[in-house]
């Protein structure tokens, strides 16, 4: 089984710049940890690194058609309204069977 952890692109706002700066540090680690952490259980673990590599949404589509996760995490630790880019992109995931499950954490 393959799991992917995803960190979505996401803009960062002027009104929430220093809760990104006041988060703790072990919010930034998550998707390390959860990668590491299903590795060592044997699974095959994948992070896409949409936020500090700059991909759009197309970018990350390629790459997950590649990998076809059954699993596919998404850290929303940094997700305080509505995102309809992201709401969309995972839509058309499960529409067109890219993953079998989108679990978020």
């Amino acid at each position: 089984m393959r799991i992917t952890v995803l960190e979505h692109p996401r803009l960062i706002s002027s009104d929430r710049a220093n809760d990104i700066a006041n988060a703790p540090l072990s919010a930034c680690l998550q998707s390390g940890y959860a990668a590491a952490y299903l590795q060592s259980l044997g699974f095959a673990t994948d992070i896409v690194e949409g936020y500090l590599e700059n991909l759009s949404y197309p970018e990350i589509l390629a790459i997950l058609d590649k990998q076809r996760p059954s699993i596919l995490a998404v850290h929303l630790v940094y997700h305080w309204r509505s995102n309809s880019d992201l709401y969309n992109f995972l839509i058309l995931l499960k529409e067109q069977g890219f993953c079998e499950h989108i679990v978020a954490f």
